[in-house]
């Protein structure tokens, strides 16, 4: 099913890696996220090798970031309460802990999905159309994916539309 989810997705952003370590132990893909036309997310996932480093957080960054260049958003004709959000569903409470932690909020009202979602477990998190939403080094230089998966075949992070 997540398969299906995430081919058929408005917008996916794939980090695949291209080499390996001299073990080899590298997976072909680093992680994925995919997100519908109406900003929901529903599925962000890394290879084990990559989780726990900041991978699936800066997907998300990514996907919102697309999700207001794709959808227009200008900072000087938005109003302060027409903010696009993105929305998702964790799988368990130690994941809607994390989330709640990244900004994301209880979401309001339902939305349309391409599979039954629990709308108890929804968050959401505005997305400020003036607001920085890649992280930063300290140095003030902003990440790319490379920082994340220094083996991937474009550093550059690829943002395929279906």
């Amino acid at each position: 099913e997540m398969l299906t989810i995430t081919r058929d997705a408005e917008l996916r952003i794939v980090a695949e890696c291209t080499s390996t370590t001299a073990t080899g132990d590298l997976p072909p893909l680093a992680g994925v996220i995919a997100m519908s036309a109406s900003g929901w997310i529903p599925f962000v996932g890394c290879a084990q090798h990559f989780r726990n480093e900041g991978l699936g957080s800066f997907l998300i960054a990514l996907t919102e970031v697309a999700e207001r260049k794709l959808n227009h958003y200008d900072p000087a004709i938005e109003a302060d309460d027409d903010w696009p959000d993105v929305r998702l569903t964790p799988l368990n409470e130690r994941l809607r802990h994390f989330y709640g932690k990244k900004g994301f909020v209880p979401a309001e009202g339902p939305i349309a999905a391409d599979r039954p979602v629990d709308d108890q477990s929804l968050m959401q998190r505005p997305i400020h159309p003036a607001w920085p939403l890649l992280p930063c080094e300290p140095s003030g230089r902003q990440y790319s994916l490379s920082c994340f998966v220094p083996e991937l075949s474009d550093p550059t992070g690829p943002v395929r539309r279906a």
